[in-house]
C-alpha cells in the first residue's frame, strides 16, 4: 500500500519509539470478541493484530472483564483504537473516536427456542443503537424490545420464555445455539439485516496515524479477513452429536433393544445429515451475504471516488466565480459571466443531488407518481429544447419525430421528462462533434407510447450494457473519464420506467452508437380532462396580479435562506413579514387582523416549533381566516415529507432551492381558487 511522505515519516518515528498501540474491544461478543485468561480472542481481535503486525508496531489489547469496564475504557480516552466500533454508536463520548471504513459486514439473526411460535412479541438484544432499532422496527414493528448487558442473559431470557427471541449478530447467535448441549435453540437469519463494524481511532491522535491505520486495515480486510471469518465460522458450524441424544431421551431408555438401536442409528444418521445440510446452507448464506455486502461496499466506494471529481469541479467553479464576481463587481461583462457560470454549475449540483435522492427513494419504494393530463409529444419536445444548446455547442444534429402530436394522456409528466432528459443528455455527452441524434415517439395500441433515442456516438460494450442500469455504474473508458456524470442517470431511468409500468430496452455497439427504447403505458385523458388541459384558465397578462401589494408571512430559521426568500417574494410584488420559527409564526398570525396575510410560507424544520406543528395549530384555531393558504418552503423533499405537509393542512409544497416561478405558480393557484370561489 502507498503512504504519503508525512505518513511514512510518522510511521518510522512511531516504530522507533516502541510505544505500544493500545486498543479495547467488547468482552462479550463471542466469536467476534472475547477474553480468555486475559488474552484477547475472536474475529475482530485477529484482524486488529494483523493490521498492527503489517505496520510492525507493538500493541496491547487492554483486558476488560465486562461491558461496564469496556465502556469506561472507551470514555476515559486511555486507548488509541476502538476495535469493534458500531456504525451507529450514539452513547456519550462516541465522538471521541473517528471511524474507519467498515472492515466487516455481518448479518443479524434471531436466536429462538426450537418449535416456538413464529410470532415475536418480545425481543431481547445486547445492542441498543440506531441500526439495531431500524432493523427491529422494520421487521417487528410491534415487538417490545428489552436491552440486556450480556449474551448469556439473552440466552437465559429466551430459554425461560421471558422473550420470544434474541436479536444478535449471526455468528454470536450460532455460537450460543451450538453451545447448548440440549439442542433447544435454533438460529434464523434476518433478511436484509446487516451491520457494519469499523475501528475507531482516537480523534486526538495524530491525523497521519488515522490515515496509516485506515489504509492498512483496508488492505488486511481485502487480503485475510475472509479467511479469519471462515475459520471461526467453521468452529461455530460444527454439529454436536450429544445434542441430538438430549433432544430424543426416549432412545436412551431403549438402547438395549437391537431393533430400537437400529432405528436409533438410522434416525441419528438422518438427523445428523439434515443438521449438516442446514448448517452448510446457513454457512453458504452467510458467505453469500458477506460477499454481496463487500461487492456493494466496493461499488459505492468506486462511485464516491468517481463522483468526488464531478462534485468538486462545479463547486470549484461556484467558489472561484464568486471570487471573480467580487473582484470585478464594477465590470458588468465579467460580473454577468461569473454569475451565469455560478448559476449553471449550481444547477448541475442540484441535478446531481436530485439524482442521488431519486435513487434512494426508488430503492425504498417511496416515490409518488403524479396523475395529471399532459401531451407526450410536447413533453418530449420540451425535454429536447432544454438540451438543444448542448447539442448545438457540439454542432450535433438533433432530430425530434412523432407520429401523433395531439394525444392527451394521464401520467407523471415530470418523471417522464427526467427519463427523456437523462437518455438524451447521455446521447449528447457520448456522441462526438457533428454527430447525429434522433428522439422519436410512436403511439402504440393499448395506450402505450414508445420513445426511441438513437445516436451514432462511441457506443458501449455488450458487457457494460448488462450493468449500465446498476446504481453508481460508469464505463471504464478513457474517452468518457472527463465527461460529467455520476453513474446514476440510467438507474433513475430504469427505476421510473418500471415504476410507471414500462420497459427499457438498450442496444449498443462500440464505435457505432446506441439505441435506447422506453415503452410506457399512459391511459387516455377523459374529454373533460382533455378540454381542461387544452383550454386552461389564464390570467390576463396586461392586468396586474391580484396578489401584488399583499402581505405574506415567512417562517424560516436560516437567515441567509430568509434573505433569499424575502428578496424573491418582494420581486413578485409581496410585502413580507419574517419570523424565525413556527411558534413565532403562530404568534404573529394570531396578532394579525383577519385577512391581513394573503399567504404563509413555512419551513418544515425549525427550532421550538416546526412548520408542520405550526400549520396544524393554525388550522385548529377559531380565527375566521384559519384556512389561510399555507405553502411549505423546505429542503425536505421526500414523499413522506410531502405527505406530512398535506396531512397538516398545507395547500402546497415548494422545494428548495426556490425560484420565482415556483412562487408565482403558488400565488396563481391561490388567485385562481379565490376567483373560482
Amino acid at each position: 500500500m502507498t503512504f504519503l511522505i508525512q505518513e511514512q515519516e510518522f510511521l518510522q518515528a512511531l516504530q522507533k519509539s516502541g510505544e505500544p498501540i493500545r486498543a479495547v474491544m467488547n468482552p462479550d461478543a463471542n466469536p467476534y470478541s472475547w477474553y480468555e485468561d486475559g488474552q484477547a480472542m475472536g474475529i475482530v481481535a485477529d484482524i486488529f493484530r494483523e493490521t498492527a503486525e503489517k505496520l510492525n508496531l507493538p500493541y496491547e489489547i487492554v483486558p476488560v472483564a465486562n461491558r461496564k469496564e469496556y465502556e469506561a475504557a472507551l470514555q476515559s480516552g486511555m486507548v488509541d483504537i476502538w476495535i469493534d466500533m458500531d456504525n451507529d454508536y450514539e452513547h456519550e463520548g462516541g465522538n471521541q473516536y473517528k471511524a474507519t471504513a467498515a472492515y466487516l459486514t455481518t448479518t443479524t439473526s434471531v436466536l429462538r427456542v426450537r418449535g416456538a411460535s413464529e410470532k415475536i412479541d418480545t425481543l431481547v438484544t445486547d445492542k441498543d443503537d440506531i441500526a439495531v432499532r431500524e432493523i427491529v422496527s422494520s421487521v417487528w414493528p410491534d415487538a417490545e424490545v428489552i436491552t440486556v448487558t450480556s449474551l448469556d442473559e439473552c440466552k437465559r431470557m429466551v430459554l425461560s420464555g421471558k422473550a420470544d427471541g434474541a436479536f444478535l449478530l449471526s455468528y454470536a447467535a450460532q455460537k450460543l445455539a451450538r453451545d447448548d448441549l440440549q439442542n433447544r435453540l435454533r438460529v434464523d437469519i434476518v433478511p436484509g439485516g446487516s451491520l457494519d463494524l469499523m475501528m475507531g481511532i482516537k480523534a486526538s491522535d495524530n491525523i497521519h496515524f488515522y490515515g496509516i491505520w485506515k489504509k492498512t486495515l483496508m488492505g488486511v480486510t481485502n487480503q485475510v479477513s475472509a479467511g479469519i471469518v471462515q475459520e471461526y465460522l467453521e468452529q461455530t458450524a460444527t454439529p454436536n452429536m450429544l445434542a441430538y441424544l438430549f433432544d430424543h431421551p426416549a432412545y436412551l431408555i431403549l438402547v438395549c433393544s437391537a431393533f430400537i438401536m437400529l432405528l436409533f442409528l438410522f434416525a441419528l444418521y438422518a438427523q445428523s445429515a439434515k443438521g449438516r445440510r442446514k448448517q452448510e446452507k446457513i454457512s453458504g448464506e452467510l458467505a453469500a451475504a458477506l460477499e454481496k455486502a463487500e461487492e456493494a461496499t466496493k461499488a459505492k466506494q468506486n462511485f464516491f471516488s468517481k463522483m468526488s471529481h464531478d462534485i468538486r469541479t462545479p463547486l470549484n467553479v461556484v467558489l472561484g466565480m464568486t471570487q471573480i464576481a467580487q473582484k470585478y463587481k464594477n465590470d458588468p461583462d465579467k460580473l454577468d459571466n461569473a454569475l451565469n457560470n455560478i448559476n449553471k454549475e449550481g444547477n448541475y449540483l442540484l441535478v446531481l443531488i436530485n439524482s442521488i435522492l431519486d435513487v434512494n427513494q426508488l430503492e425504498h419504494g417511496t416515490v409518488e407518481l403524479m396523475k395529471e393530463p399532459f401531451n407526450p409529444a410536447t413533453c418530449m419536445d420540451e425535454s429536447v429544447e432544454m438540451l438543444r444548446p448542448l447539442a448545438e455547442k457540439k454542432k450535433q444534429q438533433f432530430a425530434v419525430q412523432w407520429d401523433q402530436a395531439d394525444h392527451i394522456v394521464i401520467g407523471d409528466k415530470n418523471r417522464l421528462k427526467q427519463i427523456l432528459i437523462n437518455i438524451a443528455s447521455n446521447a449528447i455527452k457520448y456522441t462526438g462533434d457533428g454527430g447525429h441524434i434522433t428522439l422519436r415517439l410512436e403511439c402504440l395500441p393499448d395506450d402505450e407510447y414508445r420513445f426511441t433515442c438513437t445516436d451514432d456516438g462511441i457506443g458501449m460494450s455488450a458487457d457494460f450494457v448488462q450493468h449500465i442500469c446498476e446504481d453508481y455504474t460508469r464505463a471504464e473508458d478513457s474517452r468518457v473519464s472527463k465527461i460529467q456524470g455520476t453513474g446514476l442517470g440510467m438507474s433513475v431511468v430504469k427505476g421510473f420506467t418500471e415504476l410507471m409500468g414500462g420497459t427499457l430496452h438498450i442496444e449498443s455497439e462500440l464505435g457505432k452508437g446506441s439505441t435506447f427504447v422506453v415503452t410506457i403505458p399512459f391511459p387516455a385523458a377523459s374529454e373533460e380532462e382533455r378540454q381542461a388541459f387544452l383550454c386552461p384558465i389564464t390570467r390576463n397578462s396586461t392586468k396586474q396580479p391580484e396578489y401584488v401589494g399583499k402581505k405574506a408571512l415567512l417562517a424560516e430559521d436560516n437567515a441567509l435562506n430568509a434573505e433569499i426568500a424575502i428578496e424573491l417574494l418582494k420581486t413578485v410584488g409581496l410585502l413580507v413579514d419574517w419570523v424565525e420559527d413556527g411558534a413565532m409564526a403562530l404568534q404573529r398570525n394570531e396578532a394579525s387582523q383577519s385577512g391581513e396575510y394573503l399567504v404563509i410560507f413555512m419551513d418544515m424544520q425549525m427550532p421550538i416549533m416546526d412548520g408542520v406543528a405550526a400549520t396544524k395549530r393554525i388550522r385548529q384555531s377559531n380565527r375566521a381566516d384559519h384556512d389561510i393558504p399555507i405553502f411549505a418552503m423546505t429542503a425536505n423533499t421526500f414523499a413522506n415529507d410531502r405527505q406530512n405537509c398535506r396531512e397538516a393542512g398545507m395547500n402546497g409544497y415548494i422545494a428548495k432551492p426556490v425560484s420565482i416561478k415556483d412562487i408565482e405558480d403558488a400565488l396563481m393557484e391561490i388567485e385562481a381558487k379565490q376567483n373560482a370561489g
